[in-house]
């Protein structure tokens, strides 16, 4: 595991990049985790920084100073997720991550060893950008039919709701070129669980797309699809169902 204490200094494209040994998580740049969506810090009612992370956690997550000298704190399950997709800028500012920080991680991949319960509950998290709270455990009950079914209408709603060219920015913006890649057939001979991850994975890859006119509108066509399959989401969210952007 990669502590958060690392004390070596990364140097990167001759600009210096230290890690400290200590750290207040309330000096985080952003108050959220741009990968998990987890939020880190709050403002209180008067207008004070509060750290809302657990505290038996703060250990575990990895933090650097970038070239503007700001705090940034990831948690090791998204260094794992970005070492893994080949992701080597911060999904927001596109800043490099320094190498130092990848190089301390073994080789995971997250797909054959995250827990599928710990993907799913992240993933569902940053659908509340829509106001949204779908049960997690909603999606881990689905049949194998079922998950095929959304995987056709997640693939379908990309295909039908974003043009050529949106797609293709898309796809540089989550620096990941192969989305929904693979046949019906294909995932039906895998077990439950990787069709389950697989999908995840997929979901998520869109869900770290920060171009403002874009990420609304795929959280939209991922509850969409999900309500196809869900018919607690038509019951809770109606409407859901059709685009209507």
């Amino acid at each position: 595991m990669v502590q958060s204490t690392l004390e070596n200094t990364l140097t990167q494209e001759n600009t210096l990049l230290t890690l400290e040994n200590t750290f207040n998580i309330i000096n985080s740049y952003y108050d959220i985790d741009p990968i998990t969506m987890t939020q880190l810090w709050e403002l209180n009612e008067n207008n004070n920084k509060v750290r809302v992370y657990p505290e038996n956690k703060i250990n575990e997550l990895i933090y650097y100073y970038d070239y503007n000298n700001r705090l940034i704190c990831f948690e090791l399950e998204s260094i794992k997720f970005l070492k893994y997709y080949n992701i080597k800028t911060h999904p927001i500012t596109f800043d490099p991550i320094p190498s130092n920080i990848f190089n301390n991680i073994n080789c995971i991949d997250i797909i054959i060893n995250d827990d599928i319960e710990n993907i799913a509950a992240n993933i569902f998290k940053s659908l509340k950008i829509l106001s949204v709270n779908i049960n997690y455990k909603l999606f881990l009950l689905l049949s194998n039919d079922n998950l095929l079914k959304l995987y056709y209408e997640l693939n379908d709603f990309w295909k039908q709701n974003f043009t050529c060219s949106q797609k293709e920015l898309i796809k540089e913006n989550i620096g990941h070129t192969i989305i929904f890649n693979k046949q019906q057939s294909e995932l039906k001979n895998n077990s439950l669980e990787k069709i389950q991850k697989y999908i995840l994975i997929e979901m998520k890859l869109l869900l770290t797309c920060n171009i403002e006119e874009y990420k609304h509108m795929i959280s939209y066509i991922i509850v969409c699809a999900l309500s196809t399959v869900i018919p607690e989401i038509n019951k809770d969210y109606p409407g859901f169902i059709y685009l209507n952007f």
